[in-house]
């Protein structure tokens, strides 16, 4: 059963939803869930689902709660009841139970188990009070290196080289990387980078979408947390676009997506972080990458170009202008070195 669930995706989990129902995946997801907390996690995710969460969000909270849920199984296995989860022991849970993952998955995680706390207070009115408002609660501590939270993103330079050494690869000798595929990558990254798409909503396009954009010049979606946002596509993702239309295999079969894998399914996730991660080593660069740190470049050489941050915010589909202007810090510490780089006057 655990195979099965590291197979699911946000493509996959729809089709799940739509032909099996919520529960098969819920059941699995949370076998291992302690009874106490089983049946109140299952009607957790379960709202999470009749509330229209996208799936891609359903699935980092049921996995960020199952790592949450674990971690007590394993450490203590006589915590029996959501009282028990008491500041110290989050505490605990805080100080040990986050190794080896960056401040953005802590606070991530962070956000997931608060959630499920505010459910259980609020909703099934176990608890009275969520445990981690109070003080006592750790908090993800902050580097003092003044750079340590700036999103990592591509330069317009390195940008550029990523698409270069695409456009020059050339064909294996064994033909596994096909010719469609390399018109397939130049225009996803074209795309990535010039929309600031979040990596899910460019693997659910389907070729009614990308029919309309060619149309309209425009992505007209909707996103996460089910806002709709209208993405403008400029000359050269069109022609991307387009190009790569004209060679996309047609494989037999049910779906419809628009880009596809080199067995011609619909690509995934993974598939994008694996052949970025191809690419990159191609262009040396040596940064942390990641496909969402291509939307935090599309983000930043805006900036650069000197937009303002409310048609930035619109673009990127954030509720909040405050989760926009982390991309102003970007400029704030360029500023700082170039200050710091002036002659001792």
């Amino acid at each position: 059963m655990v195979k099965t669930i590291k197979k699911i995706t946000s493509n996959n989990f729809l089709d799940i939803l739509k032909n099996q129902g919520a529960d098969p995946f819920f059941k699995a997801m949370f076998s291992s869930t302690a009874p106490p907390f089983y049946h109140d996690v299952l009607k957790f995710v379960r709202d999470m689902n009749i509330a229209g969460m996208s799936p891609n969000t359903i699935l980092a909270y049921s996995y960020d709660i199952r790592h949450f849920l674990k971690y007590f199984t394993d450490h203590h296995p006589a915590l029996d009841s959501w009282s028990q989860f008491t500041p110290e022991v989050l505490k605990e849970f805080f100080a040990n139970g986050f190794n080896n993952l960056s401040n953005s998955s802590k606070s991530r995680k962070r956000a997931s188990i608060n959630r499920l706390f505010t459910y259980i207070v609020k909703d099934l009115n176990i608890l009275t009070e969520n445990p981690l408002d109070k003080q006592s609660a750790i908090r993800t501590k902050k580097a003092n290196n003044r750079e340590t939270n700036l999103p990592v993103h591509l330069t317009v330079d390195e940008s550029l080289r990523l698409i270069d050494v695409i456009v020059n690869r050339g064909l294996d000798e064994n033909n596994r990387w096909k010719a469609w595929m390399k018109t397939r990558d130049i225009a996803m990254f074209s795309i990535l980078l010039s929309t600031g798409l979040r990596v899910t909503e460019f693997c659910e396009m389907k070729m009614n979408d990308a029919r309309a954009i060619l149309s309209e010049k425009q992505y007209k979606l909707v996103g996460k947390g089910n806002k709709e946002r209208v993405i403008p596509f400029n000359k050269s993702a069109l022609g991307r676009m387009e190009q790569y239309l004209k060679v996309r295999p047609r494989p037999e079969g049910e779906h419809d997506y628009v880009w596809l894998s080199r067995t011609h399914q619909p690509l995934q996730r993974h598939d994008v972080y694996q052949i970025l991660k191809t690419y990159q080593e191609l262009a040396d660069i040596n940064k942390k990458l990641s496909p969402h740190k291509l939307r935090h470049s599309f983000a930043t050489h805006l900036l650069q170009n000197e937009t303002d941050l409310r048609t930035i915010q619109v673009l990127l589909g954030h509720a909040n202008i405050a989760t926009t202007q982390i991309y102003t810090h970007v400029e704030d510490a360029r500023k700082i070195t170039a200050v710091e780089k002036l002659p001792e006057y």
